[in-house]
């Protein structure tokens, strides 16, 4: 196959964006780092088991509007032109916000299992923030990976880097309030995610973005969804159910120190999350296109 200069440039293109998918996912692993690290430091034994309930539980709740709605949404948005992938923002938000509402559910059986472990306050406190975090967490990623579908790196390399800054800043106001340890972690990553998804809609210009003529379809999206959310769900399931089973067989302490060593180990998926965030739009195109040169 020729290699054309068209190709040539995309290359280069390529090579200039992945700097800002490492970045971008350095600044979103910061984040969740830092909000992890609070826990670890602030909790103490049983409470720091609890909170790695509640973690579980948020990881198998964004599953369900990532892989039903979002992720094909996206693969969606690769077969435009890149001037008009942003167009289908307005479409995927208005499918996935009540998936992810319907996928904070997951926070009310944390909450239940977590009940005889701690005291009501710090199940409340960790129920309302990892709720909220739940709904808003898939939906800032989701517009982050837009960016990148739109070739726009940079821009959602400065979403996660206000996503960082809103973790440590609001951190440091409930430390400085004496706010209660509960919200802290998950609290500081609602904040966080509401900052950065707005810092998102407004550099992708959605608002002024006109949908494409060609809308989305719920059911399209969800029938191409369903075979990603039956791989994914099932790891995230027995993650929740083994975390619970450790709580209930060992105590929530054993638990917590089993939380602590995965917050440690979590920057060791950067580089790779980071340039798989700007490679995989890139590797969906040339597959959709048959192009073996890209």
């Amino acid at each position: 196959m020729a290699y054309s200069s068209e190709t040539a440039d995309s290359g280069r293109g390529t090579a200039r964006r992945l700097p800002a998918g490492v970045a971008d996912a350095a600044f979103a692993s910061l984040a969740t780092f830092a909000a992890g690290l609070s826990a670890v430091n602030l909790f103490n034994d049983v409470d720091r088991g609890v909170y790695a309930i509640f973690f579980t539980a948020f990881g198998l709740g964004v599953v369900l509007p990532w892989n039903l709605i979002l992720i094909p949404a996206e693969v969606n948005a690769v077969s435009f032109p890149v001037a008009d992938r942003m167009r289908r923002a307005r479409d995927t938000f208005r499918m996935g916000i009540p998936m992810a509402v319907l996928g904070a559910l997951a926070i009310v059986v944390a909450a239940l299992l977590s009940s005889s472990l701690t005291d009501s306050g710090v199940v409340w406190g960790l129920s309302i923030t990892a709720a909220i975090t739940t709904v808003l967490s898939p939906l800032q990623d989701h517009m982050r990976r837009l960016l990148h579908i739109a070739e726009m790196s940079w821009q959602a390399a400065a979403v996660s880097g206000v996503q960082f800054v809103g973790v440590v800043v609001s951190l440091g106001v409930m430390l400085a309030v004496d706010a209660p340890v509960a919200v802290m972690p998950f609290g500081s990553l609602a904040i966080a995610n509401a900052l950065s998804l707005t810092t998102g809609l407004i550099l992708g210009d959605v608002r002024h973005q006109k949908p494409l003529d060609t809308p989305l379809r719920f059911g399209t999206l969800a029938r191409e969804g369903r075979w990603l959310l039956t791989q994914s769900i099932v790891p995230n399931v027995a993650h929740f159910a083994v975390a619970a089973i450790i709580a209930a067989l060992a105590g929530a302490e054993a638990l917590g120190y089993a939380e602590a060593a995965r917050v440690v180990a979590q920057p060791v998926l950067v580089l790779a999350t980071g340039l798989t965030a700007v490679l995989a739009p890139r590797a969906m195109e040339a597959g959709m296109n048959r192009d073996l040169s890209s």
